[in-house]
């Protein structure tokens, strides 16, 4: 599936996530399979719901890609785009735990 819209593309840059048009599921995937389709990049958590929300006014079928393992997805051009957060937005979140672990234990 693919993001064709310029204002849905607008959208997603304003809630931070990275539009990577035609991406190849299986540089993804452990089993290094699988087809093509558009990667949503979640650099912030906080945008989510109002992805979703997008998504879901708009009729963007969606998937959620987690780390690839044990995933098996289809060659060929996918009927939906695929949610994935950010390795960035994960240490983030990471870094705000630790911080407040250590101002927990002061």
């Amino acid at each position: 599936m693919r993001i064709r819209d310029p204002n849905i593309a607008a959208k997603l840059a304003e809630l931070h996530v990275e539009l990577k048009r035609g991406a190849a599921l299986a540089e993804l995937t452990s089993l290094g399979i699988g087809g093509t389709t558009d990667l949503l990049r979640i650099k912030r958590h906080e945008s989510l719901p109002d992805l979703l929300n997008l998504l879901d006014a708009n009729h963007v079928p969606h998937k959620f890609l987690g780390g690839g393992s044990n995933l098996l997805v289809g060659d060929g051009e996918l009927p939906w785009v695929v949610l994935q957060r950010s390795p960035t937005s994960c240490s983030t979140a990471i870094s705000r735990m630790s911080t407040l672990r250590q101002t927990w234990d002061a």
